[in-house]
């Protein structure tokens, strides 16, 4: 279970961030709104995911990281609110809606939860915090999930609205429980991975919304998402190295270079030739297109493998025969697909008209 959600919530948290950033780098207003839900979305689920894969390989487990995911659930109880309050404007835009009311009761409600997040006697720091205001500060936010899965399904024709609801639904359908009931029965928390699903789908809708059609400005764009994640690897080698007074070698070291150097030194090389071949081979991209979603596939697990392994091993974590194992397959894994997208992008590219 350990292994299984820290690839999960990591692999969510780079699929969110990595579909906002190419929507904020679109020129329409309302794919840059659509993109900036998503990083906060993503962003602040990390404040909350990170704590719960670091628990997970840590000594102390998840007693000991108690005030890092008591901290994590305050800033993700914030940004789960803006994120609403962004789709608000989102669906507002979409369906020309100007209602005052409409305006003042999802601000008021938002409001409120922050109010009600940020008063002492939730206990933040420690866990599981005060139950009775865990409560509390939920009321105004399913209030706000109910108005919005109203509105979204009385609008559900609008352009980019039609299955909102549903997901908004299913959200809070899975997350509510774990809120009422996680406390008296632990095994309520699995709840959390088919919300974290439905949120996904959000952001991947209207990512699918506003870019429809692969182009060659995609490689592009992905080789700036690697650029990020990139540098981000590199703070995160560094930063929690030095948080866990960890001096030696580990394999956060290596994901920084396999970001810039097969994610986007690679991408552009290959969106340079895109530019160069495509005005002879207009299926050129068309024919590149499933060769990059291997090499994207294979990268994320070949990089996230690096990720949890070299967490691990800063952590002291003690590895067993089962861990061992799982952790080098599936990082085989990654690189066989990695190798196999290559291949099929060197054959695509040797095969094109000159």
């Amino acid at each position: 279970m350990a292994l299984f959600e820290s690839i999960f919530d990591i692999l969510y948290l780079s699929l969110v961030i990595a579909l906002a950033v190419q929507l904020v780098l679109q020129n329409d207003r309302r794919a840059k709104l659509f993109g900036l839900m998503g990083l906060v979305l993503g962003i602040g689920d990390a404040f909350h995911l990170l704590p719960r894969v670091i628990s997970y390989w840590s000594a102390t487990g998840f007693a000991g990281n108690a005030a890092l995911l008591s901290w994590g659930k305050l800033v993700t109880s914030l940004t789960m609110t803006l994120f609403y309050l962004l789709y608000f404007h989102f669906l507002r835009q979409q369906t020309a809606d100007k209602s005052k009311l409409k305006l003042y009761l999802i601000y008021g409600l938002a409001l409120l939860r922050i109010v009600l997040t940020l008063l002492p006697q939730n206990q933040w720091g420690t866990m599981p915090g005060d139950y009775t205001f865990a409560i509390l500060r939920n009321i105004p936010f399913a209030a706000m999930g109910l108005l919005l899965i109203i509105w979204s399904y009385q609008q559900r024709k609008a352009e980019g609205i039609k299955h909102m609801a549903l997901l908004i639904s299913l959200s809070f359908i899975f997350y509510l429980p774990v809120v009422l009931w996680v406390n008296m029965i632990p095994m309520m928390g699995v709840l959390m991975m088919p919300k974290t699903v439905a949120y996904f789908l959000i952001v991947y809708l209207g990512y699918r919304r506003f870019m429809p059609k692969f182009s060659v400005r995609n490689v592009a764009e992905m080789a700036f998402v690697y650029l990020i994640f990139g540098l981000a690897a590199g703070i995160f080698f560094r930063e929690f190295s030095k948080a866990y007074d960890f001096s030696g070698s580990s394999s956060l070291a290596n994901m920084h270079g396999h970001l810039i150097a097969l994610g986007v030194i690679g991408l552009l090389i290959v969106y340079a030739l895109l530019i160069v071949l495509q005005p002879k081979n207009p299926q050129l991209v068309k024919k590149m297109k499933l060769p990059l979603l291997l090499w994207h596939i294979g990268l994320s697990i070949s990089v996230i493998m690096m990720m949890i392994k070299g967490m691990i091993e800063v952590l002291g974590y003690h590895y067993y025969g089962a861990i061992v194992a799982a952790v080098a397959g599936t990082a085989g894994i990654g690189h066989i697909v990695l190798g196999v997208a290559l291949i099929l992008s060197l054959k695509v590219v040797v095969g094109a008209r000159y």
